[in-house]
């Protein structure tokens, strides 16, 4: 198996971003690199205080702007399809919360 520093040095260049994904089917990846999940550790965001979900690897998610934060995370939700209890707003505050250093969850926005 391919260690997880050797990827994060690597594999943001497309053509080993493509490798990954083809040895991968079936697999999600985050939504600035494309990178599958089984080659990356995704960056956990707390929505509640027993729970969290994840749209960028650790690697993306500490470059990425607001914006990509903003649209991977409104897409991430479209995708759900139902209800999950909890408004686009509620889950975009508490990427931003994350994202400013303090990764705690907001209950203000159920």
């Amino acid at each position: 198996m391919i260690s997880k520093k050797l990827i994060d040095k690597l594999i943001r260049r497309k053509p080993f971003v493509t490798l990954f994904q083809a040895s991968a089917p079936g697999f999600s990846r985050c939504a600035k690199c494309g990178l599958p999940w089984k080659y990356a550790d995704g960056h956990d965001v707390n929505y509640t205080d027993s729970r969290s979900f994840f749209v960028m690897c650790r690697y993306c998610w500490e470059r990425a702007t607001n914006e990509e934060i903003d649209k991977a995370i409104q897409e991430l939700v479209e995708s759900w399809g139902t209800d999950s209890g909890y408004t686009l707003q509620h889950y975009l505050q508490c990427a931003m919360m994350d994202k400013a250093g303090n990764p705690l969850f907001v209950d203000e926005y159920k």
